[in-house]
């Protein structure tokens, strides 16, 4: 949950809309985070037991510019079921939107290639199929969106830019 509030509070700005699209619980989660924020968000709930659909994805970027973000959860665990974020990712690439996606429980067992997906943030965690530690999430952005976030963070433990501007200061990085 941290590193997926961390992105959302951090890439999105604050004149930012995410077209979230889901179908289950950690999606319904994402958009209570909007909410918390204050970060406008066109839920798109389906059934668990559907896929988020691509046609009406590419209806609500034609008739919502002010559409920023498209988010998803690539393998949703409340249904099992596995998200296509190819067809999702190739919507953000031909309508310029900054493309999330949470992929807890599918990274590291099923092949992500974030830039040809067009992935500008994936977030993952070591416990899932990395089978790590429980509780350390973390989070790939794009470099051109993660500069772009500048001042757009809500939270200063939570702003991905100023933890790598604090690791490039402290020479961690």
């Amino acid at each position: 949950s941290f590193g997926v509030e961390s992105v959302l509070g951090s890439v999105v700005p604050k004149d930012g809309c995410v077209l979230l699209l889901s179908n289950g619980a950690y999606g319904e989660r994402a958009a209570k985070m909007c909410s918390y924020y204050e970060i406008p968000c066109i839920h798109v709930k389906q059934d668990y037991n559907k896929t988020p659909d691509a046609n009406e994805a590419e209806e609500l970027l034609k008739t919502h510019p002010e559409i920023t973000h498209i988010m998803m959860i690539h393998s949703e665990t409340t249904s099992g079921i596995l998200n296509d974020i190819e067809s999702i990712g190739k919507l953000a690439e031909a309508y310029g939107k900054v493309f999330i996606v949470d992929a807890m429980s599918s990274f590291a067992a099923l092949p992500i290639d974030v830039a040809a997906l067009g992935v500008d943030a994936l977030i993952a965690s070591s416990n899932k199929c990395l089978e790590g530690v429980p509780g350390m999430g973390f989070v790939i952005v794009n470099r051109d969106s993660l500069l772009a976030s500048r001042g757009n963070s809500h939270s200063l433990a939570l702003d991905l830019l100023a933890q790598y501007d604090y690791l490039q200061a402290t020479g961690q990085w």
